[in-house]
């Protein structure tokens, strides 16, 4: 690495510290930007539902008029037309919100209104005044059609019942349309957002400030126009007709049962982030004076500070690695850290030639003692070679010296047992079938023992098992062996192994008599063989539904002469758990069991995927 190199790397982990400052900029301009658009939201769902409680208002004051004035026989049942003209104009003078008053007949046809008798058509949409007729109700008219009466108004029926279930006429007042827009101005919209109110149909009622399309034009492809929303607080971010992306925020106007009205606000998004890109422009051309500014001084600095002192450590250095152990710097001032590195770099130097002569003493010294050491292990080797054959003539003179006793016990007390005068002692026969019966478990105890003694000394001879080839053969015997047992096999699929054939066998044997052992008294026994892959482990089951055993004993199961039932409900040794697992343990894997008491038990034993 030269100074050039050190001078980039330099450079580069001053961008290191600048380039996160500036994502950290931008983070924050974005975290602003969010902030603002919630805001704006907030502020236009708020501005949308004072806009629609000005708009019920209206609606509920009408509502409240027209149920009122229908309670009162005289005004709405007349049969004077003049009489009834005169007492609506005396209701539009108190009422000067109201363009119009009128009676409907239960057929359809205008008996009153207050607009003169110069009027062309009808003062209301008849077909509106019908509907309402089929279903008495308070309802409001959709503008357009035949609702286009000038000046624009909003057009509400009531049902005058006689009794209390017969309808016989309409009342309606038309509502002055300004009146909505004028309550709209006291609204408090976002910078550049406008306020809609629509019906029904899509037709705007109200606005402020007005757009070119104004009061009573119909707008359907305007966002939620289509459909009155039940739903309060809904946000929309999409592009109007003129192009201008808008957040719009609705709610809707309701008096009664349904909604007469929707109320829209809709806010320019590029207002929403004027000022927050406008910090931002400032901040960033900041932060690259600042950059500038903080790299020309940093190349400065590590030139007079850095670069000086490391290119002359550089050089000292390839000479010490050519193996010149007089290289040295040469600065002896200590002006800054790396000169004092410098400094100790040349003393370094020093040390190390001192030491090289001191490397070359230690490795004669390690030379002599490595010698010793080889010896020594010679002489350890010959020890254990001395001792596995002591053990081995121990092992073959306990088969031989002890066996030769059991079998003169047993032939003495077969002898006996077929003895005339022997026969009809009941007693001494059960003696000598006691007697014979400990000889030959003797017996087997000596031969697992000799078995489990040599385990360890066997070489393996490593190969490719085929384990489910290997069970089925165990199985098999087990099967001659049990003829007549009901014994429900379950074997699944187990996975090819590496390891000794003959050695795994015995695993399957003592594995598998163990559980046909365990469920003699079930009827039907169940053994289900399952094996699988995890990790690098390959894991193999054995699981039977015998005696089981409690779990809180499971650490002594596979040592050797340890039994968790008594010998008179189950015979054996003791030894054949303990070869298992030592057989387990040569191959590299794991043995462990779970148990339930009267429940069965499951045994488990693992070996690694890969053997040498």
């Amino acid at each position: 690495m030269n100074s050039k190199s050190f001078k980039f790397r330099l450079i580069f982990l001053l961008l290191l510290v600048l380039i996160p400052t500036g994502m950290l900029v931008l983070g924050a301009n974005v975290q602003r930007q969010e902030s603002e658009k919630k805001m704006l939201r907030e502020q236009a769902i708020y501005a949308a539902k004072l806009a629609a409680a000005s708009q019920a208002y209206y609606i509920k004051q009408t509502r409240q008029l027209l149920s009122t004035m229908t309670q009162f026989p005289f005004f709405v049942m007349a049969k004077d037309q003049g009489l009834s003209r005169t007492g609506m104009a005396n209701l539009k003078l108190l009422q000067p919100d109201f363009h119009d008053f009128g009676l409907i007949e239960k057929d359809g046809t205008v008996f009153c209104h207050t607009l003169g008798t110069n009027l062309i058509g009808d003062p209301i949409s008849l077909a509106f005044a019908r509907k309402v007729l089929k279903k008495p109700a308070f309802s409001m008219n959709e503008l357009g059609g035949e609702n286009n009466l000038k000046p624009a108004s909003l057009q509400f029926a009531y049902p005058v019942f006689q009794g209390n279930k017969q309808v016989i006429r309409l009342m309606y007042a038309s509502l002055k349309l300004p009146l909505l827009s004028e309550a709209l101005a006291a609204i408090p919209v976002p910078e550049g957002g406008v306020v809609s109110v629509m019906d029904r149909g899509g037709h705007v009622v109200a606005q402020h400030p007005l757009l070119q399309d104004g009061v009573g034009k119909k707008i359907s492809s305007f966002p939620f126009a289509p459909k009155v929303v039940s739903q309060e607080g809904e946000i929309l971010e999409t592009d109007g007709r003129d192009g201008i992306r808008r957040l719009y925020a609705t709610t809707s106007v309701v008096d009664g049962i349904e909604p007469f009205l929707s109320v829209q606000v809709a806010v320019p998004q590029k207002l929403l982030f004027a000022q927050a890109d406008a910090r931002f422009g400032g901040s960033l051309v900041g932060f690259l004076l600042i950059s500038v500014i903080v790299l020309l001084i940093a190349r400065w600095y590590s030139e007079r500070a850095f670069l000086r002192p490391v290119g002359a450590m550089l050089g000292a250095t390839e000479l010490l690695t050519k193996g010149d152990l007089t290289a040295r710097t040469g600065i002896s001032s200590e002006k800054s850290e790396l000169h004092i590195l410098a400094r100790r770099f040349d003393i370094m130097a020093d040390t190390l030639a001192s030491r090289q002569r001191q490397l070359e003493q230690a490795n004669a010294e390690i030379r002599r003692n490595n010698a010793e050491l080889e010896q020594r292990v010679e002489e350890r080797t010959s020890e254990l070679v001395t001792l596995n054959n002591e053990l081995e003539a121990f092992s073959y003179s306990v088969s031989h010296d002890l066996r030769a006793p059991l079998r003169h016990m047993d032939g003495f007390a077969q002898l006996l047992v077929v003895d005339p005068s022997m026969e009809s002692n009941a007693i001494a026969q059960r003696y000598l079938g006691l007697i014979t019966k400990s000889a030959k478990q003797m017996g087997a105890l000596i031969d697992d023992l000799l078995s489990f003694s040599k385990m360890s000394r066997q070489s393996m001879a490593v190969e490719k098992v085929d384990m489910g080839q290997l069970v089925s053969g165990v199985v098999d015997e087990i099967k001659i062996n049990e003829e007549g047992r009901e014994i429900i096999w379950k074997i699944g699929s187990l996975p090819e192994v590496r390891g000794d054939v003959a050695l795994i066998r015995m695993v399957w044997q003592n594995l598998l008599s163990n559980a046909v052992k365990y469920t003699r008294a079930r009827k039907p026994a169940e053994i289900e063989i399952n094996g699988a892959q995890k990790g690098n482990e390959l894991i193999y089951s054995i699981k039977d539904n015998g005696a089981g055993f409690n779990m809180k004993y499971a650490n002594k199961l596979f040592g050797v002469f340890q039994r968790l039932h008594r010998e008179s409900e189950f015979e054996g040794t003791g030894i054949g758990l303990a070869n298992v697992r030592r057989i387990i343990q040569r191959h590299g894997g794991r043995t462990w069991a779970e148990a339930e008491l009267g429940k069965g038990a499951t045994f488990f034993f693992s070996l690694p995927e890969q053997l040498s």
